[in-house]
């Protein structure tokens, strides 16, 4: 989608596609990260904070949310809970990296309300996505062995995941989000 566009931006684009992109790979790497050790319930819950994060952010940006959006995030935050918590939630001293990347998406969603004002959306989506994907493997090539064989296997769940999930998704926020508030777009 982003080539049968014009490319306008130039150092305007890569600037932001850095900028997002680095944000959102430390708040997706953090969330896994945390994942191994904690149910995925108490990982939404927590990492869906940045619902509320977004607002109180937003306020040191110069966003002023509604009173009805401070009301909207609370509540969402209130459904998450009680959608994904069966046996209460109990925070751990090991669950600061979900409270990160909780922070690091809420930062996420006022980048991107922030450089889509200044770029087009679907190339900023582009270029942060390009980002988010090289440090992913720079860091899986370090981290952890590769072997061609299980990347074969696992071949369509990552096209999947990668084009149905964070392809059109973050390429859907960024569109979005060009004319909306960021308190909005989180909730």
């Amino acid at each position: 989608f982003a080539l049968a566009r014009p490319r306008t931006g130039g150092r305007e684009l890569m600037r932001g596609g850095l900028a997002t992109g680095a944000v959102l790979f430390a708040a997706m790497s953090l969330q896994q990260i945390r994942l191994v050790w904690t149910s995925g319930g108490k990982a939404g819950v927590i990492t869906g904070l940045n619902v509320v994060l977004v607002p109180l952010l937003g306020l040191a940006m110069g966003h002023r949310p509604e009173r009805w959006a401070w009301i909207g995030s609370a509540l969402a935050v209130a459904g998450l809970y009680l959608l994904s918590v069966v046996r209460g939630l109990a925070l751990a001293p090991g669950d600061g990296p979900l409270l990160a990347a909780a922070a690091f998406f809420a930062l996420h969603v006022l980048w991107i309300a922030h450089w889509t004002k200044r770029v087009d959306p679907v190339w900023l989506a582009l270029v942060q996505l390009g980002v988010c994907a090289v440090a992913s493997l720079a860091i899986a090539a370090i981290a952890e062995p590769i072997r061609v064989a299980s990347l074969l296997r696992a071949a369509f769940p990552i096209a999947f995941t990668g084009i149905a999930g964070d392809g059109i998704g973050y390429t859907l926020q960024a569109v979005a989000q060009r004319d909306s508030h960021p308190t909005a777009a989180a909730v």
